[in-house]
């Protein structure tokens, strides 16, 4: 196994130079608490997840606890709906069994596994 070591310092190739993933990465590394934004360039999701990284890093204490409460905000969001959807096609799968229809068909239209729909019965 080798090591290899890198002086950020002695990296100076500008986000124009930068031509393979491995300069983008140190010049991210280099530079992201300076930039404003992630570069057009750097287009891949490592790279603009490297970027919000360093965005959130550089936050205020009050910054960072309204970006979490955020976050939080969303997250209870998102499982609400997705609880939601649940509910309705777990609904949706007790009618459709309720008007006669074959549970294997039942369970290809609303693609819950074929087990959990006869548990409904």
């Amino acid at each position: 196994m080798h090591m290899i070591y890198v002086r950020l310092t002695k990296f100076a190739k500008t986000e124009e130079e930068c031509k393979s993933d491995l300069d983008r990465l140190l010049f991210t590394f280099k530079n992201a608490h300076n930039l404003a934004k992630r570069p057009i360039s750097f287009k891949k999701m490592e790279f603009k997840r490297l970027f919000e990284i360093s965005r959130i890093s550089n936050f205020t204490s009050e910054e960072l606890m309204n970006y979490e409460r955020e976050m939080k905000y969303f997250s209870d969001h998102m499982n609400a709906l997705a609880y939601a959807k649940k509910k309705g096609i777990l609904q949706t799968a007790k009618s459709m069994l309720k008007e006669g229809l074959n549970p294997t068909l039942v369970a290809r239209i609303t693609k819950l596994p074929r087990e959990e729909i006869l548990a409904l019965r």
